[in-house]
């Protein structure tokens, strides 16, 4: 039994077939049947499907780059700085050094913690 419920936002570029992915269904889908509530912030991907299928929330950003300082990160942080702010998530984690740059920019904004 869950004594408090997180809102957790996953940051990853993708969710196309990989161990990002993989972990971050095995992870998220857990924790969904633990109370929390789960979310995946992404260019999206062939496994999207299956993560919203295990209960994950998904939205669709276009920031997959392999350089923390591509312009279209940028683009998308106002987005999803209001995101954020509009689900209340309690929680941002990160998974790759990409997202890692872009979750401490929306912590920046939103005073949200990050992993």
């Amino acid at each position: 039994m869950v004594s408090q419920s997180l809102k957790v936002l996953h940051l990853t570029t993708h969710l196309n077939t990989g161990g990002i992915t993989s972990y971050v269904r095995l992870v998220g889908t857990r924790m969904v049947q633990n109370g929390h509530r789960i979310a995946v912030a992404s260019s999206g991907g062939d496994r999207e499907e299956e993560l919203k299928s295990k209960g994950l929330q998904c939205f669709c950003f276009n920031i997959r780059a392999k350089s923390e300082l591509h312009p279209k990160l940028y683009w998308a942080l106002p987005k999803i700085v209001s995101l954020v702010k509009k689900e209340k998530f309690d929680l941002i984690h990160a998974h790759t050094r990409v997202t890692q740059v872009l979750a401490a920019l929306i912590s920046k904004f939103t005073n949200k913690k990050i992993s």
